[in-house]
This record gives structure tokens, sequence and C-alpha cells, in this order.
């Protein structure tokens, strides 16, 4: 019968082959309300003829919109005085958005074409209280109004049922978990295949399939076909044996 001594010594340890060693080492809840609500408190109020909200002071007007058409999110208005279009230049606008955690963007008018073109983007989420604010010839005029586009609201029992919290957003370690498939094998830049120098019968292992060996230990006794003499194998480096196709009795080739 015929034997091969081999030994793959790897690391860390994981898997090897013939006798293979492997080398280790050592903000305050929100009230409910329904979607038909919310939609309506969005879409429910007078409309311009440009489809914009229209904004009244007895017979002075703003109407006022959000345009989006090829270019970053802006306003545009256009103020009216008894539905009369009134000159641009006659009409000082300024619109002040309050988001959650009351940050503030306040944005002023230029005259551009037939109508007030805000002079800053009106960056996402479009989820904010709206001030406008307009001077016409010594008069002022002031509208409020909440725009609360795609933001839920939570009663506070459905919060507690649905053990729901809040905290404030700070630094943390995130671990993610991803499956995959694949094969794990050995490093090759870690393992070693021992065989027998010369020719001869398997005298004695000294090692089984999981032991821990280190580097210099003793790993197979033969006897050399030739002078008859005994020699032994030692493990080139520390490691576990993972693999194992040597018994005694049996001839290496």
């Amino acid at each position: 019968m015929n034997a091969a001594i081999n030994s793959r010594v790897w690391q860390p340890c994981w898997l090897a082959l013939a006798l293979l060693l492997g080398a280790c080492g050592g903000e305050a809840p929100l009230q409910s309300a329904t979607t038909h609500e919310v939609e309506a408190a969005v879409t429910d109020y007078p409309r311009g003829p440009h489809n914009g909200r229209l904004l009244q002071d007895g017979d002075f007007a703003i109407e006022l919109a959000i345009f989006e058409t090829g270019v970053p999110p802006e306003f545009h208005a256009w103020p009216t005085q008894s539905g009369t279009p009134l000159p641009l230049g006659n009409v000082n606008l300024k619109v002040v958005l309050t988001r959650l955690g009351n940050e503030t963007n306040s944005i002023g008018f230029i005259a551009t074409g037939d109508y007030l073109r805000g002079d800053a983007v009106v960056v996402e989420p479009h989820s904010f209280s709206v001030v406008v604010e307009a001077s016409h010839q010594g008069a002022q005029h002031r509208w409020t109004y909440d725009s609360f586009e795609g933001r839920t609201r939570i009663t506070p029992e459905l919060s507690r049922a649905l053990a729901i919290e809040t905290q404030i957003a700070g630094p943390a370690v995130l671990r993610q978990s991803v499956d995959t498939h694949g094969t794990i094998t050995a490093n090759t830049d870690y393992t070693r295949q021992i065989t027998a120098r010369f020719d001869g019968v398997i005298k004695n292992v000294q090692v089984s399939l999981g032991d821990r060996v280190a580097a210099g230990a003793p790993l197979v006794t033969l006897e050399s076909n030739e002078s008859l003499r005994t020699y032994t194998i030692t493990a080139p480096i520390s490691g576990v044996v993972s693999h194992r196709a040597a018994n005694p009795g049996e001839q290496s080739d």
C-alpha cells in the first residue's frame, strides 16, 4: 500500500490537506392625522392662474409657486392688485421657511421677465412652515401657512404601542452583515505539505487530525527502504493538522 505523507500549514486555522498543518495566530410626539387630511392640507388652497398658492390681503395678492422644471427648485411669484399685474420693481417680497429642528431659510426675490424669482434653491425636503412678507407702496402684507409634504403625524398612544423612540443623532459604530456565497480555502502562503524524503515504511504517526503542533515537533517516523534506518519528519512551522493521509504500516512514495 502506498501512502502520501502531506502536510500544509496555514494561518489563520481553517482547513488544509494531506498531513496538513494550519498556522494559528494566537422632537415632541406628533398629533395624528389621516392621509386624506394631510393631502388636503397640502393641496386645498386658492390657486392663481399659474397654479400657484394665491395669498390675498384685500385687493393685493401674491401668487407663489415652486418651479422645478429643468432647474433646481425655486420660488416664482406674481404680484397683482385687483387682479392686475403690478410693476415688479414696486414690490418687495421675502419668504422665510422654518423646517424641523427650527432651521430657517430666508429667500429674497428679484424681477425676472414677468415674475419675481427666488434668489435661493428650495432644498428638499419641501416640508416647512412658511412666512411670506410683501410691501407695496408703503403697505405691509404678511401670510403664514404650513407646507408639510411627506410628513407623517403619529399620536403619542400609537408611538407607545409601536415602541417608536426618537434620539439625538450622534457618532456610533455601525455593524452590517452581508450574506454571500463562496469557498473558504487555505492561504497557500501559510501552508506546508509534508512528504517523505526517502521511500519507506511508515512506522509511526505522532499527530492526529486537528492537533496543534509547534515548529520542530515530530510528525511521522519512517524506515528507509534503502538503509533500513528510521528517520523522523518534523513540523516546519507551528500550526494545526488539517488533513492526514498517512498511517502506520503504509508505504510512503
